[in-house]
């Protein structure tokens, strides 16, 4: 037979046993419950139950104290009677002596069987006190056993409860290092593929850039050899690779220019001009464009704002001198010249521009 797990009787012995379901009731609401204050007040209304049990079991010993009492009182009444009806007898008994005597005598059994009754009640009230007492003592006994066995039971449920949640705190703990670790190689990841990504695409940047400037590079040498379409096509995908390619617009306006498509040529120009301010060949090149088309002073203009920005520009000098010929302000044309032959000695057209003026002049 299975034990009690908090006294050292047989579980079927213990007032908390269940005939019903065959088990400790204290073990199976604490199988049931998972919540900790549940199995605490479903103890404190076993408790409950006991006291209420011992306030009965008080209440009824009361009332057989009061029955007892009663009795007393009723047997004294009737003994009362009896003295009053033998008072009267004793009357009767002077009146008639012989029946008076044996009045007595019946008087004075009635009496003795009173007085024995009585005796033997009051020993019956004696030894009921004491089975009650006895009683009442041994359940108070084992209701303390009862209690502190539970009090046991509870400080070990509650010790098992304490490690439990200490191991899932440790757990948590564990989970959430694990977590942050986790959290920090994703992050580190994160970086390595981002900077992965970035270099990848300065170095696809940088190979765009690499192939513009060899299609600029072999536009501009199909340039030079007159085969402006092929010239155009290479310009154009130099622009396409490396949008913000200064150069290869200022070529593809000059490759434009030659083949009198001019709208498209300043437009050409002036983005080169947009995107690098300090390229100076853009400008040189628009100022040629507005004197083919006899725009003299733009033409000045734009020459003049090339020689701000390269002030040793040898051939914006010698155009300059052309432009401002062409307006007859010729010592301001020979000042030009002459300063594009100072600045190179080779220049040719600029030499041959002052020899014609002096031989004309």
């Amino acid at each position: 037979m299975a034990k009690c797990p908090f006294r050292d009787i047989d579980c079927k012995e213990c007032n908390f046993f269940s005939q019903e379901h065959s088990e400790c009731s204290i073990s199976l609401a604490i199988k049931r419950t998972k919540n900790l204050d549940i199995i605490y007040k479903t103890i404190d209304e076993i408790i409950s139950l006991q006291k209420q049990a011992y306030g009965t079991q008080k209440s009824l010993f009361k009332e057989l104290n009061d029955s007892l009492k009663n009795i007393v009182t009723e047997l004294k009444g009737t003994v009362a009677k009896r003295l009053d009806d033998s008072t009267i007898a004793l009357q009767s008994i002077v009146i008639s002596g012989q029946e008076s005597k044996e009045a007595m005598k019946s008087l004075k059994d009635d009496l003795n069987r009173l007085a024995g009754l009585s005796e033997n009640l009051l020993k019956i009230q004696e030894e009921s006190k004491k089975i009650f007492s006895d009683e009442i003592k041994k359940l108070r006994e084992d209701m303390s056993e009862q209690r502190a066995d539970l009090k046991e039971g509870i400080g070990g449920l509650r010790k098992e409860i304490s490690e439990f949640t200490e191991i899932e705190s440790k757990k948590d703990e564990k989970l959430t290092e694990i977590s942050s670790g986790v959290r920090t190689s994703n992050e580190k990841l994160i970086e390595y593929l981002e900077e992965e990504k970035r270099k990848r695409r300065e170095e696809e940047e940088k190979h765009k850039v690499t192939l513009a400037h060899e299609h600029n590079d072999h536009g501009v040498a199909l340039y030079y050899r007159g085969l402006y379409d092929a010239a155009r096509t290479e310009f154009s995908k130099a622009i396409e690779l490396e949008p913000a390619l200064a150069e290869a617009y200022n070529n593809l306006g000059l490759v434009l220019s030659e083949i009198e498509e001019n709208a498209l040529a300043v437009e050409n120009f002036k983005k080169a001009c947009e995107l690098d301010p300090k390229f100076v060949e853009p400008y040189h090149n628009l100022g040629l464009l507005h004197f083919k088309k006899g725009e003299y002073e733009d033409a000045i203009s734009l020459f003049e704002e090339a020689l701000k920005k390269s002030p040793k520009y040898t051939a914006a000098y010698t155009n300059l001198g052309n432009a401002l010929c062409k307006l007859e302000k010729f010592d301001e044309a020979i000042g030009a010249w002459e300063k594009a032959c100072e600045i190179d000695p080779t220049a040719e057209e600029a030499k041959e521009k002052l020899k014609l003026y002096k031989e004309g002049k």
